[in-house]
């Protein structure tokens, strides 16, 4: 496997889109990420929302709208269609559980999948992997030029988290599947 590649931790209110090999990493909680990728172009982008709207200074990614505007304008840019990119939801935990009552709309990690939910069918975007909700934190990473997704769920044992034998992932990272992945990393 060609491991010629950079690296990008992405913070929270974050973008980063690599049209060149790239490994990206990132921790969520209730904040989401959303992967957009072109596979004919190995071109990937993703963000890391924190809040799901707001008004949209130049260049704020804290929030989920303007963050996949934003990136789903780049795509367009770049000449790519809605119906060539393939679209990867995460995180949206409800990390607190005091978070369920606030306002009465649900959690912030609720409102976050929501949001991204209503924008990516707005954008006629094509979403062919989601792992959202539930009570635990990720650790994602995205190889840009694939597509690729693994997750680890926070505080999961290995079983819990979908793989009972680490060699699995490593095979996984050889063979790498289209779609999320939840294993070790």
């Amino acid at each position: 496997m060609n491991q010629n590649f950079d690296y990008r931790y992405l913070k929270p209110a974050e973008l980063c889109t690599a049209d060149h090999p790239t490994l990206v990493s990132t921790v969520l909680g209730s904040c989401v990420s959303l992967v957009l990728h072109a596979p004919q172009r190995g071109l990937s982008s993703i963000c890391h929302a924190l809040l799901p709207s707001g008004t949209c200074p130049n260049s704020s990614y804290r929030f989920v709208d303007c963050s996949i505007r934003h990136m789903v304008e780049q795509m367009r840019q770049r000449g790519l269609r809605a119906d060539q990119l393939e679209a990867k939801l995460f995180g949206g935990s409800d990390m607190f559980s005091f978070q369920s009552t606030v306002g009465g709309r649900g959690s912030v990690g609720n409102q976050n999948i929501i949001m991204a939910r209503t924008l990516i069918e707005e954008q006629g975007l094509n979403l062919v992997a989601c792992d959202v909700g539930g009570g635990r934190g990720r650790k994602l990473l995205l190889y840009s030029h694939t597509g690729d997704v693994f997750i680890k769920l926070l505080g999961a044992r290995s079983t819990e988290a979908g793989r009972k034998d680490p060699d699995a992932l490593l095979e996984a990272v050889k063979r790498p599947q289209r779609h999320a992945v939840r294993g070790e990393l």
